[in-house]
């Protein structure tokens, strides 16, 4: 499979970054998506959001993306969340277990507004998931 360079959307909201994720993070983006979403951590000095929004799609690999993020983020004392509302999304997130790393929050305002990862001294992350 080939791989896909993409240029995320970053944005730096005081002690926090946001990075929005494509449509599509699977191995073809890994890398690419990958290295930027740690480099968003690591400048963020404080804490990530990373919104999936728009992922429609996301396979291991993709998924390996956001477990190294919450490990760099552990590793560093900084935050990590993540914003999903595709069901897909949602589901692989809990097969993998993923939603029991990070928190999970259903749109960009309420990761904003009421992030626990913000402190990331914070007991146990809880999913927050969307109304049905």
């Amino acid at each position: 499979m080939p791989e896909r360079s993409l240029t995320l959307t970053v944005e730096h909201l005081g002690p926090r970054a946001l990075v929005v994720l494509p449509d599509l993070v699977d191995a073809a983006s890994q890398r690419s998506v990958g290295e930027q979403v740690l480099a968003a951590l690591d400048a963020s000095g404080g804490s990530l959001i990373i919104d999936m929004s728009d992922v429609t799609f996301i396979d291991s690999a993709g998924l390996g993306v956001l477990i190294s993020a919450h490990r760099r983020a552990r590793e560093s004392g900084a935050g990590l969340a993540v914003v999903a509302e595709h069901p897909i999304v949602l589901y692989m997130l809990e097969i993998a277990g993923a939603d029991q790393l990070f928190t999970v929050y259903p749109s960009v305002h309420d990761a904003l507004y009421n992030d626990p990862a913000a402190d990331p001294a914070a007991d146990r992350p809880r999913a927050v998931r969307p109304a049905r």
